[in-house]
């Protein structure tokens, strides 16, 4: 049987209030899990600036939104190649550009 390489979906998570894209992510999963593990996480470690964004929302009653903006199968490539054309918003993780 071939190997059958997946391709991953590039998304942003947007700020429902400003429509702005905060954070650029990639997964091989649904955008609804997705963002049921983006929550998760920030209910679990609000810490860092991504957490304490969503948790801002969370308690405005709000959830980010997902945007899928490419598949592709290099995960890597894809992710900062959206870094760098956002990078006029005000992502939280702009230091992935490498």
């Amino acid at each position: 049987m071939p190997f059958l390489r997946k391709k991953y979906k590039i998304y942003a998570l947007i700020d429902p209030r400003d429509k702005m894209p905060r954070f650029v992510g990639s997964t091989l999963c649904s955008t609804t899990d997705m963002i049921g593990f983006h929550v998760s996480r920030a209910e679990l470690i609000p810490e860092d600036e991504k957490g304490q964004w969503i948790s801002s929302l969370l308690k405005e009653g709000l959830r980010p939104i997902a945007k899928v903006l490419e598949r592709s199968y290099e995960r890597k490539e894809a992710k900062r190649r959206w870094i760098r054309k956002l990078s006029f918003c005000p992502l939280l993780n702009k230091n992935l550009v490498g």
